[in-house]
């Protein structure tokens, strides 16, 4: 078919759709309010696109059936076994396409060239939308996340479709974090110092909570920027990337040196920041960052080193809390702008009360003698480096807690890791990257398990989909259905203790 017949083929049909929707606006009346209007023209416009898509992907089709190519398996020649349909919803319309469909003449193997062309996976929805229910589904609880493609794009997804595809997507990313050349920073954009900050965060799981192990990297600039306010002048700091894995310290190093090699390390950077509160993990596993050429700067969290003079405040000065605060702020002042000598001297003259008072100055003093190069916040400051660990904490909250840590969300093991690498991934700015590479396509060659399945939804006016219900105000998306197979109560258990415990779709 040439360009310009099928070009045309579309360009009519579109018309048509278009005239359609003209005119059902049109007996609508003229006393509908805009909200109301917008929402019909929205609508109309999906059968709009349905057309348009529909009409392309024909012509891509006749295209591929002309070439189609060698067997990807093998390499053998194809043989046409017809044409099959497929039925997929997307973000402008409701496809129904038809595919050519071939088997190796070789091995056997079925294939449609044209899936692979169009960056299509096994499920009904198109790549588009399932890019958007996956980012929804990174960002709020998957029932959330479907009721938010309802509401602003007129499209229902069942809460199961975005659930098994967020956690495929994110089973996809995982296999894509093992290779530490994946999203690299070009050679030319490598910085000189890199920020490194980790610190642990609980995720509940059915079986009890779960720490995750977040590390937060980012590049630092060369020269401190001034504040006029008078504040510490601190280097600029580029944007942030991230890895997060629920596993053990021993798995988690690997993949956290995955990605710092892909923001330089080992490749140009040649001074890395380590920042960290007290846990020995973050020491011990640190020294795998002394690479030849490189510089490693260790800085204890300012914050947590206050908070073990904190404790010892409170148990040897127990009964004058003016006492305390007076004690607690000089000592504070002098590690912030002394460092760690005099208050090692200020512990040492303190005379506890108690044994216990006695017990918690001695760790005191090990730690502040164990971790004194780490304290040297003076030179740290004059550096232009930070002192506390506010970064990695606040990312702790902003891509953890607020995805994971909902009430009553409950996390199988898989689930929980490949949605945090499916949020991590977008909060390190690497979307649009992981969807160039055509992910749903992908999916395919992940172990089914991992793989989403089946989706409960099929379009509208599908051979799956079940009769239509009665016409619904343009204006306001359908109500979602209500999903009680396997809930307590419908094997008929006793339920009522469930009623303390609520549940939550995660």
């Amino acid at each position: 078919m040439q360009d310009s017949e099928w070009l045309a083929g579309v360009l009519k049909a579109a018309q048509a759709a278009v005239r359609a929707v003209v005119e059902e606006v049109a007996q609508s009346g003229l006393e509908q309010d805009l909200g109301t209007l917008e929402r019909r023209v929205q609508a109309g416009l999906r059968r709009v696109g349905q057309v348009v898509v529909e009409g392309v992907v024909r012509a891509q089709a006749q295209q591929v059936a002309r070439t189609p190519g060698a067997c990807a398996q093998c390499g053998g020649r194809l043989r046409s076994v017809g044409l099959r349909p497929r039925v997929l919803l997307g973000l402008v319309g409701e496809y129904r396409l038809q595919r050519p469909y071939y088997a190796c003449r070789t091995c056997g193997t079925p294939t449609s060239p044209l899936d692979s062309r169009l960056g299509l996976g096994s499920g009904v929805l198109a790549p588009a939308l399932a890019r958007l229910a996956a980012y929804e589904g990174s960002r709020d609880a998957f029932a959330g996340a479907a009721a938010s493609l309802a509401e602003h794009h007129g499209v229902v997804v069942d809460t199961e479709t975005v659930r098994a595809l967020s956690e495929g997507l994110g089973a996809l990313a995982e296999e894509d974090q093992a290779d530490r050349t994946t999203y690299a920073v070009p050679q030319a954009d490598l910085p000189a110092t890199l920020l490194v900050s980790m610190d642990g965060v609980f995720v509940p799981h059915r079986d009890g909570w779960h720490e995750a192990k977040l590390g937060r990297l980012a590049a630092l600039g060369p020269r401190p920027s001034g504040d006029a306010a008078g504040l510490q002048a601190l280097r600029p700091l580029g944007p942030s990337t991230y890895c997060i894995g629920l596993e053990a310290t021993e798995v988690f190093w690997p993949r956290l040196l995955r990605e710092a090699w892909r923001c330089g390390l080992g490749r140009g950077v040649r001074q890395v920041v380590l920042l960290g509160d007290g846990g020995e993990w973050i020491w011990l596993g640190g020294r795998a960052l002394r690479l030849p050429g490189v510089g490693v700067i260790e800085i204890l969290d300012f914050y947590h080193a206050s908070e073990y003079l904190a404790d010892v405040a409170r148990l040897v000065f127990p009964t004058c809390p003016l006492r305390q605060q007076t004690w607690l702020a000089a000592v504070r002042h002098r590690l912030r702008h002394e460092g760690p000598t005099p208050v090692l001297r200020a512990l040492a003259r303190l005379r506890p009360p108690s044994p216990a008072a006695a017990d918690r100055v001695r760790t005191a003093l090990a730690h502040f003698t164990k971790h004194a190069p780490r304290m040297a916040y003076p030179h740290f400051a004059a550096q232009g480096l930070p002192i506390g660990s506010g970064l990695v904490e606040s990312a702790c909250k902003s891509v953890v807690q607020q995805r994971q840590v909902q009430a009553g969300m409950r996390w199988g093991q898989p689930g929980s890791q490949q949605i945090a690498t499916l949020r991590v991934l977008e909060q390190s700015g690497r979307w649009a990257a992981f969807w160039q590479t055509r992910p749903l396509h992908r999916l395919r060659c992940l172990p089914s398990p991992a793989a989403p399945s089946t989706p409960v939804v099929a379009p509208a006016n599908s051979p799956q989909a079940p009769p239509p219900a009665a016409p619904a105000d343009p204006a306001r998306p359908p109500a979602q259905r209500v999903q009680t197979r396997g809930k307590a109560w419908w094997q008929g258990r006793d339920w009522h203790d469930h009623l303390f415990c609520p549940s939550r779709s995660a």
